[in-house]
């Protein structure tokens, strides 16, 4: 019984309709726990089986879309919208710096120049489709 605990409420709404049991929508977790319980179709090493396979589940889904948010920066996109936005900060800071302050400045920008422009030529929008 302490298996229905630890279950949520959406778990305990589809345990619940699966026994039969109406109008789970309404039910606060308590009652729905007291309605499985009391139910005809209650047998508890069933139902614990049951709500361990639905929080495996649950814990799966989880893993995934966790890893997929860790992945959601990785790629060519990912890489290509980073550098945009690092290009962004650099090219407002190059503009506080007063020009001629340095050769470093005249590096710096050059270079600047040339990651702006081969970022946008490497944007997916930029590419020609492969041939195959």
């Amino acid at each position: 019984m302490s298996y229905l605990m630890s279950a949520l409420k959406e778990d305990l709404q589809s345990m619940a309709m699966e026994m039969g049991i109406k109008d789970v929508n309404a039910m606060t977790k308590f009652h729905l726990q007291n309605a499985i319980i009391n139910s005809k179709d209650y047998a508890e090493e069933k139902n614990e089986r049951k709500c361990s396979k639905v929080l495996r589940k649950r814990g799966k889904e989880k893993r995934r879309e966790g890893a997929e948010r860790t992945n959601q920066g990785r790629g060519f996109n990912g890489v290509l919208i980073r550098t945009l936005g690092v290009i962004k900060f650099l090219t407002r800071v190059l503009q506080w710096i007063p020009t001629g302050v340095s050769r470093i400045d005249h590096g710096v920008r050059r270079h600047l120049t040339f990651v702006t422009y081969s970022t946008v030529m490497l944007s997916p929008n930029n590419l020609l489709p492969l041939p195959y």
